[in-house]
């Protein structure tokens, strides 16, 4: 996805004021939560892996009662 251009944010700009004087809705439409970035599952990975990781050294300590 590029970078609007500097006329494409005020043409934006111009229509968000036109918008908020006119009375009406100016709220954004709600993102699609179907598309996650790259950087959201390499940090759902990197939880699931440590808490995975305590959850197995736990079961082993109370298995094996080594502390």
């Amino acid at each position: 996805m590029t970078q609007p251009t500097n006329a494409d944010i005020r043409r934006k700009n111009a229509n968000f004021a036109a918008r908020a004087q006119a009375g009406k809705k100016t709220v954004r439409p709600p993102r699609s939560a179907t598309k996650r970035s790259v950087g959201t599952w390499v940090l759902i990975a990197m939880g699931f892996l440590v808490v995975g990781g305590t959850v197995v050294e736990l079961i082993r300590l109370i298995v094996f009662g080594s502390f």
